[in-house]
């Protein structure tokens, strides 16, 4: 049996970022991530996933070339051409209470590693990296993971 997990394992773990942003507990992961929440649950018109064509996943670095997209929506998760994204996304009319309305999850792995970049708006970024598990019945589990960096580590406000 291959224990070597897919982009496509990996994307739909990350996917689930989108049923887990309606709920309370996506403010108690963004103050235990980020050391900040506010106070009312943020809307987004959609996730954007995106694989790196390149990258670390030890160290952390993700490169800015892109493998392929999914956008996960009300409408389930697909793959995508390109995303729509604006120009200059930090701009307050390109933000919605502080966030974006279509945050993006970039990863890279590479064996059992990978390297994950969330960015959920200017305050809201960072980096991980974590060891790739495959579950029992067939899904990937994200362990010993780990936080490089957020935004507010780095000074960003």
């Amino acid at each position: 049996m291959d224990t070597t997990p897919t982009a496509e394992q990996i994307m739909g773990c990350l996917a689930e970022f989108w049923k887990l942003h309606r709920t309370v507990d996506f403010l108690v992961y963004l103050k235990d991530t980020f050391g900040v929440a506010p106070l009312t649950i943020p809307h987004f018109d959609c996730i954007y996933i995106a694989q790196a064509k390149e990258g670390d996943p030890v160290q952390g670095w993700i490169g800015g070339l892109i493998n392929q997209w999914w956008m996960a929506d009300n409408g389930g998760t697909r793959q995508i051409i390109n995303p729509d994204l604006p120009l200059l996304p930090n701009e307050p009319d390109n933000l919605r209470l502080g966030f974006y309305p279509r945050p993006v999850l970039k990863f890279y792995y590479s064996g059992d590693r990978v390297t994950t970049g969330e960015s959920f708006g200017p305050i809201y970024t960072c980096r991980k990296i974590a060891r790739l598990k495959m579950g029992d019945a067939g899904p990937v589990e994200f362990i010993e993971s780990h936080i490089l960096w957020t935004s507010s580590s780095l000074g960003q406000k």
